[in-house]
């Protein structure tokens, strides 16, 4: 029942996102993306926005971009259609569903940091119509878009001010939306499920754009997380296996990434009731985390018990990755 409320809702927000758009063109967001990208500091990675938000500088090179799938590029490695298309053909030969997530940028949830005069809906325009590319294509690409504008609240962000991760809201957010997608496979009715409890706790963040601006007089971030506990929520031998870029790390993994048992990983675990297994990077979550997911495969039967992979990664990945979108064999061998 809670899938199914959530799937609702899910779909109320995208109703209410696009009927509340204003009317701007996103060329607009796009040369402004642009204008605040070459304000970004050599020596540093961050815009100083409004209202204490900061924004990385490849985040808004990739907003930049604006339809960056219009033509294809010189390279070929750097297109994603190919790669993106590739893995999951490969996964559904043998069985295993891809679930794409990508992770909006956040000047495309939160402009007003940037201009008062965009609204959500025309900053995001260019990303929803590639996911519609992809999707025709056969990759079931969970938008995540509509479902953050739907959620925000005053008091609790979908991402952080000072660092150019999504906050651990957001990662309760997603969690929610992907397991509402995963619950509905005849298969998990036979998964164990695991007793996981919850408590809320204030973090004070040290923020990679926060250290990169350079000015101590800023005060630090400090933001409420739901952390989870009372069993492990990772497990090599789960049929569901996340992976991605530092955003499937971030209020996971500790020190660099800012804090324990409240990431995505961990979220997903509790909504969905099962521990998750954990393949991430910290770099571009587009070619490397594939040729380590390529490597594991060589264990023989590794992948024989995994039914979804989640790929999560920043969108600014489609055109920022500093590996490219190279096609990668799934399995040994392949």
């Amino acid at each position: 029942m809670k899938s199914k409320i959530f799937l609702f809702e899910c779909l109320v927000g995208l109703v209410l996102t696009a009927s509340s758009a204003k009317v701007v063109c996103g060329d607009d967001f796009q040369q402004t993306c642009e204008a605040a990208a070459k304000g970004v500091p050599s020596e540093s990675i961050t815009y100083k926005g409004q209202d204490g938000w900061m924004y990385s500088g490849s985040e808004l090179r990739h907003l930049a971009s604006g339809r960056f799938f219009a033509s294809p590029p010189k390279d070929p490695q750097t297109n994603p259609i190919p790669a993106i298309v590739d893995f999951n053909d490969q996964l559904k030969k043998l069985g295993v569903k891809l679930i794409f997530v990508p992770v909006p940028p956040k000047a495309t949830v939160y402009p007003e940091g940037i201009s008062s005069k965009f609204s959500p809906d025309a900053a995001y325009a260019a990303l929803r119509e590639f996911y519609g590319i992809l999707k025709d294509k056969g990759v079931e690409t969970l938008d995540l878009h509509g479902i953050f504008i739907a959620a925000k609240k005053p008091g609790q962000e979908l991402y952080c001010r000072q660092d150019s991760h999504w906050s651990p809201y957001a990662c309760e957010i997603a969690a929610k939306a992907i397991a509402a997608v995963i619950l509905l496979e005849p298969w998990v009715q036979a998964i164990p499920k695991k007793q996981f409890q919850s408590e809320n706790k204030e973090l004070e963040l040290t923020g990679d754009l926060w250290e990169s601006l350079g000015d101590k007089t800023i005060p630090k971030e400090k933001i409420l997380s739901r952390l989870i506990t009372g069993t492990e929520t990772i497990d090599a031998g789960s049929p569901v296996l996340l992976i991605g870029d530092s955003h499937a790390l971030v209020f996971h993994a500790g020190g660099d990434m800012l804090a324990e048992k409240s990431g995505l990983v961990d979220q997903l675990a509790y909504e969905m009731g099962f521990p998750v297994d954990l393949l991430a990077v910290r770099g571009s979550g587009a070619t490397s985390v594939r040729i380590n997911l390529y490597r594991k495969s060589k264990q023989a039967g590794w992948l024989n018990h995994v039914k979804v992979i989640v790929w999560c990664l920043s969108a600014r990945d489609f055109t920022e990755a500093s590996g490219g979108w190279r096609k990668t064999p799934v399995e040994s061998g392949k």
